[in-house]
């Protein structure tokens, strides 16, 4: 994993002027980037090691969208509360905020938080609301709400189900499990080190990034062009 030519602890200009935001005391990762880099949907490993690194930094205004996607997914997992519920009135179902996982590792701290958990003895049941097309961070994303519940209690069985758009959802088998702990483990590992490591910007990802202070930010979009040869 490239690193910037830098002295170690070193901090670029960008990193410490306005709208970077402040010092976390030790590194620390949302369980969806990790997801996300654990499978390549990041590519831009600058990006979550800033965020890593950093907290209360400028954010780009996408209030917008985000607000959209909360309304929906908040409607979702009404849903879905509703039907467990229904079938089971005596069920201890908790959602996103009472779900708040948090593991302290000897180099940094993973944190996470499941949608909804639906809880009886030696046992959790996980869902996970998407409004969004299934993608391969998903499953990733499951695995790490129960490899991170697991330290908690190894004994507990952990279910995984993700519910696209709507009630039924489908669950989760993860085969992989080693290859995902090793991945996790080597993210965490490699961007806990004070030295960043090379950005790699493009248009996407770019676009879609609310570190507003980037330096790197690709400006340049998507190529949408015409044609009559074709």
């Amino acid at each position: 994993m490239e690193q910037q030519e830098l002295q170690t602890g070193a901090k670029p200009e960008w990193y410490e002027g306005p709208g970077a935001g402040e010092a976390r005391d030790r590194p620390y990762f949302w369980v969806t980037w990790l997801s996300a880099l654990m499978v390549g949907d990041i590519t831009c490993t600058l990006a979550i090691w800033f965020k890593a690194h950093r907290q209360r930094y400028k954010k780009t205004d996408k209030r917008g969208n985000l607000n959209n996607w909360k309304i929906k997914h908040r409607a979702l997992l009404e849903q879905i509360v509703t039907h467990l519920v229904m079938e089971d009135t005596e069920a201890n179902v908790t959602m996103e905020d009472e779900n708040s996982i948090t593991v302290w590792g000897s180099k940094a701290t993973i944190g996470g938080k499941p949608d909804i958990i639906k809880r009886v003895p030696g046992l959790w049941h996980i869902y996970d609301g998407k409004t969004g097309a299934p993608g391969d961070s998903d499953k990733a994303q499951m695995w790490l709400y129960k490899w991170l519940s697991l330290m908690q209690d190894k004994a507990r069985k952990v279910v995984l189900t993700l519910v696209y758009g709507e009630w039924p959802g489908i669950d989760v088998n993860i085969e992989n499990e080693m290859a995902l702990k090793e991945s996790a483990t080597a993210w965490v590992n490699s961007l806990s080190n004070p030295v960043p490591p090379a950005a790699r910007p493009n248009g996407k990802e770019c676009r879609d990034c609310d570190i507003s202070v980037c330096p790197f930010r690709a400006t340049a979009g998507l190529i949408e062009i015409s044609t009559d040869e074709f």
